[in-house]
């Protein structure tokens, strides 16, 4: 295997084809999409200079570019290809597998390869239900081969990722662009696999586009891609104008650190667990229907951690008791809302309750303003789940101070953000504003295991927010996969065993 076959930069422009003159002088591939062997009849004649870098649809396109001289390039192998046995012949230029889950990381570590690339949720295009960080976990984990990853990667992360182990990162120019241009809707493709594109017509142009995907998915796939649905950008990243975030990236794929090792933000006993009376700084999420145990609160208590009750569809009666239950044992504990689903009415009862057994958090899953104001008019802690920066910035000048940045990897009342794309949106706000020894942040989604908080480590180091900012972590689906889980509460086996032997999840 041979890694430098791969610039440690490759730009999906979503572009068929572009023009490849402004990248001749950099250390960086650009990324075309050759979905059928016609496509590579359009192929331009390139420079000596250039590092173009093929993704295929279509297996077969591969001998179509060795007749033609064009295997001293490197190509990517789509995520959307039943690779079997057999399928990937020497390539002098180098060949990437793309991979979008579990299944296919496992899959892809039995094929000769140079490197393998986790492609996210969080980019337009055919995807599967994994995000960035659930990539990374996975690939951390179990790929046999280098690996890069594709998704909303900034400069932060770019070096969180090569400081563990990531070996380069595939960009999109949407990342670079503000102004969201539409709505991104799933569109269904064979194997289980999805299309995310961004439709400007939102639901009533969605329902036109889905008819013609059904139709034929394959043919599909092309011509969304030639309509610029799979991007919103106005340039390429090789343009004057995005040039120079292009050269950021590659000045620290050559300086930054590959061996750096942060201290963790996560020890026991730090500012943030001080905060909730826990020896680590974590909370249990609170989960509809199984947080509802008095004795699993004790045992999550006991292990180190701040249990969470889920108040959500429970009348008043059965609040109050729950929550009576739970004072009584005398730990600290949470109490989790989903403010939408409740009225002026039954907001005051369980303000009223609140405020009788003063449980240490009371969090504010899918957050109406008004129940906001009325949460602030207590002296409740009150933590308020906020999806982004925007949501960060009008709750802070609300008066709230902790906040819950919680992924769409996260169950329940979610963000329609990956958590990583989150996370850096929200600490990119806390930085510029310089207002984090004002808050403290509960990050939640999609973290399974260290490899994760040594990531998140790194990313709070490189934003320089590792020591002013109390930064605690949010797990709900590790708790379920416990036993004390299946004793304690009424999760089911059945429900639990689906957690061990699924791919992916999707929240419905």
């Amino acid at each position: 295997m041979n890694l430098n076959k791969f610039p440690p930069v490759l730009l999906d422009d979503a572009y068929l084809y572009c023009n490849l003159a402004e990248t001749e002088q950099l250390d960086a591939g650009l990324i075309s999409n050759l979905f059928s062997t016609e496509d590579v009849s359009t192929l331009p004649i390139f420079s000596a200079k250039e590092r173009p870098v093929f993704r295929l649809f279509d297996l077969s396109i591969l001998e179509i570019l060795r007749t033609k001289g064009l295997d001293k390039h490197p190509v990517i192998l789509s995520h959307l290809l039943d690779l079997e046995e057999g399928d990937i012949p020497e390539w002098h230029g180098g060949i990437a597998i793309e991979v979008a889950n579990k299944s296919g990381i496992i899959k892809a570590n039995h094929f000769k390869c140079d490197l393998l690339i986790g492609r996210s949720f969080e980019v337009p295009g055919p995807s599967r239900e994994c995000s960035a960080l659930v990539l990374f976990n996975l690939l951390s984990e179990h790929a046999s081969h280098p690996f890069y990853l594709h998704g909303r990667t900034g400069y932060e992360l770019f070096q969180s990722y090569l400081a563990s182990g990531v070996s380069g990162v595939v960009l999109s120019p949407d990342q670079f662009h503000e102004e969201p241009g539409g709505e991104v809707f799933r569109f269904p493709l064979a194997g289980g696999a999805s299309l995310r594109l961004l439709v400007k017509g939102g639901a009533p142009e969605a329902i036109d586009i889905r008819s013609r995907c059904l139709q034929d998915s394959q043919a599909f796939l092309r011509t969304s891609h030639s309509d610029g649905l799979w991007s919103n950008a106005k340039e390429p990243l090789q343009s004057s104008k995005l040039l120079p975030h292009l050269k950021q990236y590659l000045q620290l794929a050559r300086l930054s650190p590959r061996d750096f090792a942060s201290n963790t933000c996560f020890a026991p006993g730090n500012p943030a667990a001080k905060s909730f009376h826990c020896e680590l700084p974590i909370i249990q999420g609170a989960m509809a229907n199984i947080s509802i145990s008095p004795p699993f609160a004790e045992e999550v208590f006991r292990a180190g951690a701040l249990p969470c009750m889920a108040l959500a569809g429970l009348g008043p009666q059965q609040a109050e008791q729950l929550l009576s239950d739970t004072t009584q044992l005398g730990i600290p504990y949470g109490a989790g809302i989903v403010s939408v689903s409740e009225s002026d009415e039954a907001l005051e009862q369980i303000v009223n309750t609140l405020e009788k057994h003063r449980p240490e958090l009371v969090v504010l899953a899918a957050p109406q303003l008004d129940h906001v104001q009325r949460l602030l008019k207590t002296d409740l802690n009150l933590a308020v789940h906020a999806p982004n920066a925007a949501m960060l910035r009008v709750l802070f000048d609300m008066g709230v101070r902790t906040f819950i940045i919680e992924g769409e990897e996260a169950g329940g009342h979610v963000s329609r953000l990956g958590s990583l794309s989150a996370w850096q949106e929200v600490l990119s706000e806390i930085r510029d504003q310089r207002i984090e020894k004002q808050v403290h942040l509960i990050l939640a989604g999609g973290i399974a295991s260290h490899f994760a908080t040594e990531l998140i480590s790194k990313l709070l180091n490189f934003y320089e927010l590792d020591e002013g900012l109390k930064v605690s972590l949010q797990m709900g689906s590790a708790y379920m996969a416990t036993s004390e889980a299946l004793e304690l509460t009424p999760l089911p086996e059945s429900y639990q065993q689906l957690l061990f032997e699924l791919d992916e999840t999707v929240v419905t």
